[in-house]
């Protein structure tokens, strides 16, 4: 079925219709775009809930589905995410993630949006930070390590840790005084042709450490810790 909720088009089935009535997606859209600073709104937004891997493969035209996977962002303005009644079943995360997951996607419309090129730790940090303002944290910081590598914020070697990275920086940034001024004024000195090294020249400017550096200060991190 399809109901109209808010600026949402959302698709759904049945046994979903508790969850989807409950879900406070004006709260998580309001909030996200006040964040950004968004004189535009995104409407509709199309929150797609898929229930099985071989639906969200269509949805997303992804070429394969890895259990890690749980929601995505197409274009234009398209959530796909799996339904709670079968995200348990289908990947590794909780159904009580799903709120959280759906706010993380939102942030990536918004982000999406800027005139800036996409820096991935930056856009998945923000993301995974909205989404543990609608959902607990569910890792302990102990268990993440950077290592000796680098801390790109184009992107690290292994994309799984954007996630994580990224949140630390995100949080760490906006436990500080004028923390999202600051972040935005960094992201708007970024230019495409950039390389990593500056780039990371640029957020040393601006915050006076290198992002790994940020990473290790003591600073607020939310965590089950």
């Amino acid at each position: 079925m399809i109901k109209k909720k808010d600026n949402f088009l959302i698709r759904f089935e049945e046994k979903d219709k508790d969850f989807i009535d409950s879900l406070e997606l004006d709260k998580m859209y309001q909030e996200i775009k006040t964040f950004f600073n968004s004189e535009e709104d995104i409407n509709p937004i199309r929150l797609c809930l898929v229930y099985s891997p071989e639906e969200f493969i269509f949805f997303s035209g992804r070429d394969k589905f890895e259990k890690w996977i749980v929601g995505q962002v197409t274009y234009p303005n398209k959530i796909i995410v799996f339904s709670p009644s079968v995200v348990e079943e289908c990947t590794i995360h909780k159904k009580e993630e799903i709120r959280g997951i759906i706010a993380h996607e939102i942030s990536h419309l918004f982000y999406g949006g800027l005139k800036h090129p996409n820096l991935r730790l930056i856009n998945e940090g923000i993301a995974t930070y909205f989404k543990y303002q609608f959902v607990s944290p569910n890792f302990n910081i102990k268990d993440f390590k950077i290592g000796d590598e680098e801390c790109l914020l184009k992107g690290m070697k292994d994309y799984k840790k954007d996630y994580f990275a990224g949140y630390f920086i995100i949080d760490k940034i906006l436990s500080q005084e004028k923390g999202r001024k600051k972040l935005f004024e960094f992201l708007n000195q970024i230019q495409s042709g950039d390389n990593d090294d500056l780039v990371n020249k640029k957020f040393n400017m601006v915050f006076g450490v290198t992002p790994k550096e940020f990473i290790e200060m003591k600073g607020r991190i939310h965590t089950n810790e």
